[in-house]
């Protein structure tokens, strides 16, 4: 099975290391079981053990650890309700910072991340996205994509801003391959170009974009910058209808397999649903 998309436009709990995806990671651990174990502390809400576990590795210099250890500060400070005990931000920034001075493009991204989130200072905030970019992090790209395309922390540039996302989809990150599919659907700062947003929505469905994917088998279904294809259009409607959880809940997704489940016979039915099955075992 193909991975879930994840987050648009911020990775919500900073790094990618937080989850051991590791986007564009260049540094190497040199503690992956204590990281590991701090990984599963932390996503049973026991921050404070998940923080004694990476103490030892990140005060020996281990990049990985100091931005895992951030991750889990920040996350221990935001998910803690006020009346409780929490380590405060300070903690985060420190540890993000000291990988990020050191070289680390995930520490810059946290850092990024906290300033743009919690801080709302979208000029520093840039400015650690833009060195987290030339390190090649490509969730740091595309926030840098982000913050032209929106004006926060930069000057409003539609073109800068497709050309960051544009890097980040040519490094592999789903979102960026979304973000200028919607670019060329919409004319956003581009030339209107149906094929052009049919070849990115493909290429993201392909990666587990769910919006992508309902996109794609709606240009399938109408003929829309990609060929007439009701069965193709079905077997795209029919993944995103599985994609977020085993029952395949998602609303908009149901509702438009259902549609065109109206149009087809049996056999392209079947037909469909073995497209399907194929794209999910790949």
């Amino acid at each position: 099975m193909k991975p879930a998309a994840r987050s648009r436009f911020l990775c919500c709990l900073g790094p990618a290391l937080w989850l051991g995806t590791a986007v564009c990671r260049a540094e190497p651990t040199k503690a992956a079981k204590p990281l590991e174990e701090a990984r599963r502390l932390a996503d049973q809400d026991r921050f404070d053990e998940a923080a004694r576990k990476l103490q030892r590795p990140a005060q020996d210099g281990d990049l990985d650890a100091q931005v895992l250890l951030g991750a889990v500060y920040r996350r221990w400070q935001s998910s803690t309700p006020p009346d409780k005990p929490r380590p405060g931000y300070e903690k985060a920034v420190f540890w993000y910072f000291l990988a990020a001075d050191h070289g680390s493009s995930e520490g810059q991204l946290g850092l990024a991340e906290y300033y743009w989130s919690i801080e709302g200072d979208y000029g520093r905030a840039v400015a650690w996205f833009q060195k987290a970019a030339d390190a090649g992090n490509a969730m740091g790209t595309y926030n840098l994509g982000n913050a032209y395309a929106v004006g926060k922390g930069v000057r409003r540039d539609l073109d800068e801003a497709r050309r960051s996302f544009q890097k980040a989809a040519d490094r592999g990150l789903s979102p960026a391959m979304l973000r200028l599919a919607l670019m060329y659907d919409n004319g956003e700062g581009v030339a209107k170009d149906a094929s052009q947003a049919a070849a990115w929505y493909r290429k993201a469905a392909g990666h587990g974009e769910t919006q992508a994917q309902l996109r794609l088998a709606a240009m399938h279904a109408s003929g829309e910058g990609a060929q007439k294809d009701a069965v193709e259009a079905y077997a795209w409607a029919l993944i995103a209808s599985r994609q977020n959880t085993p029952r395949g809940s998602d609303p908009a997704a149901e509702l438009l397999r259902s549609k065109l489940a109206k149009t087809l016979t049996p056999a392209e039915l079947a037909e469909a649903e073995q497209r399907a099955r194929a794209w999910r075992q790949e």
